[in-house]
C-alpha cells in the first residue's frame, strides 16, 4: 500500500508510480494512492489518518484475511459491452489502475 502526496518536494510522485509498477511486475499485490496538493509528511494531518486507515484495512482484507480474485471490468467507456443502463454499446465502467 502507497500513499504520495503529489506536492511531495521531497520524493517525486513518480518514485513511487515507478515502485508500484515493480510490485505489480513481481506479482505482489499493491497499491497507490496519491493526494492532489498533499506535501510528503502527510501522516501527521489527522483528515488523513481515519481515510488511510480504512484504505489500510482494505487491502489487507482483501489481500491477505479473505483473498479472493474479482472477475475483470469490461471494455470501458466506448468499447463492446453493455452500459449502465444495460444499454449495448454504451460503455461500462473501466477497470482501475
Amino acid at each position: 500500500m502507497l500513499f504520495h502526496g503529489l506536492a511531495d518536494v521531497t520524493v517525486p510522485p513518480e518514485s513511487s508510480q515507478e515502485f508500484l509498477k515493480l510490485l505489480r511486475d513481481a506479482t505482489v499485490p499493491a497499491e497507490l494512492h496519491t493526494f492532489a496538493g498533499v506535501p510528503h509528511e502527510f501522516v501527521s494531518i489527522s483528515e488523513f489518518a481515519e481515510s488511510t486507515a480504512q484504505l489500510v484495512d482494505f487491502f489487507f482484507e482483501r489481500h491477505v484475511i479473505n483473498p479472493r480474485t474479482y472477475p475483470a471490468f469490461g471494455a470501458g467507456r466506448g468499447g463492446p459491452g453493455r452500459g449502465a443502463q444495460g444499454e449495448p454499446g454504451q460503455g461500462g465502467r473501466g477497470g482501475r489502475e
